[in-house]
């Protein structure tokens, strides 16, 4: 199937925005983390995908014409808009919009807010599929069936609370099972059961899937990857005391050695370790490529 894919609005064309418990949430830093691992799984999937996202436009019209152009020009079999909803913060659940005439845009947008809703939200609407009443331009521009993903409303601390636990690999995996009715399978990082550390890496691993609330089987997926923080240097205890007892395991650290935070001696193993995988330095310390590097064994 040929999907064009869509991130909603632009750096100078803003959609939503709230602060929750302190903490200001923005529909674009939003609907680009999970639109383009909606991409990567679709092509995973052996689906050829277009993105038709803009870097950035002036005004909305120009936003929304965009990427309504290159889908037509394409001849995609299906268009799908990422963004996030918002309200009065009373609002709640997830939702995808369809042309009141388009059957096939009713079946997928209610198929992929089924989808979402399995990882906790409220289907909205009964089946999560909304007919448009607006005349949204995407909808009634587009040439082929076409679907606005809203999934949670980021004014909503019950919603964001939910979007933390599944993630942006979570939520994406779930919309393109959704579109597809393909199931995607958890890559699991390679391992050596007959490996000298196989029983103290398992452990690690299943210290970090216990931090972020993932099932503790002691196998490392991309998923575990995805909800990994960044390291930059300035974290201390929780995930940077894994980071360490791992290249002590792997003879980059010794013992004892910045415990607990990342000093100088923490940084130089790091950097080794990332010099001997082939790994550039850059201004983030453990990137996913580098805790996917970390976590084998």
């Amino acid at each position: 199937m040929k999907i064009a894919v869509r991130g909603g609005h632009n750096e100078k064309v803003r959609g939503a925005e709230a602060v929750i418990n302190k903490v200001k949430i923005d529909e674009v830093e939003v609907d680009r983390e999970y639109y383009q691992l909606v991409i990567k799984y679709l092509r995973q999937l052996d689906h050829e995908v277009l993105d038709v996202t803009p870097k950035t436009t002036d005004t909305k019209s120009e936003d929304l014409a965009y990427g309504v152009s290159r889908a037509n020009s394409w001849s995609a079999d299906l268009f799908i808009s990422c963004h996030v909803n918002s309200s009065n913060g009373k609002g709640y659940g997830c939702e995808a919009l369809h042309h009141p005439n388009s059957s096939k845009g009713k079946v997928v947008a209610s198929n992929v807010s089924k989808c979402i809703s399995n990882l906790g939200f409220k289907l909205r609407n009964g089946n999560g599929a909304k007919a448009d009443d607006r005349g949204l331009y995407e909808l009634n521009r587009t040439k082929m069936a076409a679907i606005i993903i809203e999934p949670f409303f980021l004014d909503n601390a019950n919603d964001v609370e939910l979007y933390k636990k599944c993630g942006h690999d979570g939520l994406a995996k779930a919309i393109v099972e959704g579109i597809t009715g393909q199931k995607i399978q958890a890559n699991t990082i390679k391992a050596n059961s007959s490996s000298p550390i196989a029983s103290v890496m398992e452990e690690e691993i299943r210290i970090l899937q216990r931090i972020c609330k993932l099932k503790e089987d002691g196998f490392a997926t991309e998923e575990l990857v995805s909800r990994l923080p960044q390291l930059t240097g300035i974290e201390k205890r929780g995930c940077v005391t894994v980071m360490q007892r791992i290249l002590i395991y792997k003879g980059f650290l010794s013992k004892n050695s910045d415990t607990g935070v990342i000093g100088p001696a923490n940084k130089n193993a790091i950097n080794k370790f990332k010099k001997a995988l082939g790994i550039e330095e850059s201004n983030i310390l453990i990137d996913g490529d580098t805790w996917t590097k970390l976590l084998e064994y």
